[in-house]
């Protein structure tokens, strides 16, 4: 049996501090299977944007739920004023599972959104709690496939969010 340790945020507005730190700080540790070492295995989506980080994580929140941790880059040290109130990290992290980080990208750094690069997933096993996701990602989207049952799935959608990111909802085959 794997425990999980809880999710909490430990960092300073002082600035200074290493991202990767931070990071590890807010990231979920579980036991091994084999060792009961303690490490992490999580997989989570980090999106990257330009001056839209924050906004998008607090539209995530608002459809998943759950804490959300941002850190700017004058809280990181920076000390550019275009980027100061920009995200260098941030996190949604909700008690159901889901997790996404983003960031924005320096105004330096060559950053392009590109056609369908990446689709965020998000299987369920409960028809409402999908379709609550769906009707709030919905908003300012742009619907590609309607949530409506599927071949492969009870209930499946495809949609591109205001803020560019395609997200795939379906209900898992044996929930359905």
């Amino acid at each position: 049996m794997r425990a999980e340790v809880p999710v909490i945020a430990r960092f300073s507005s002082s600035g200074g501090q290493n991202p990767a730190a931070i990071a590890a700080s807010v990231l979920p540790v579980r036991e091994g299977p084999s060792t009961g070492a303690l490490i992490s295995i999580d997989v989570t989506p980090h999106l990257n944007f330009r001056g839209q980080a924050r906004a998008a994580l607090e539209h995530y929140r608002s459809v998943f739920g759950g804490d959300l941790v941002v850190i700017t880059h004058a809280e990181m040290g920076g000390t550019d004023p275009a980027t100061a109130d920009q995200v260098a990290w941030g996190q949604v992290a909700s008690p159901a599972g889901f997790r996404v980080m983003a960031y924005d990208a320096y105004p330096h750094l060559a950053w392009d959104r590109g056609e369908d690069p990446f689709f965020v997933s998000v299987r369920g096993t409960d028809v409402e709690e999908l379709r609550g996701y769906w009707a709030s990602l919905a908003e300012g989207a742009v619907v590609r496939a309607p949530l409506a049952p599927a071949a492969w799935a009870p209930l499946y959608g495809m949609l591109t969010d205001r803020f560019g990111v395609t997200w795939v909802l379906d209900l898992a085959a044996s929930a359905g």
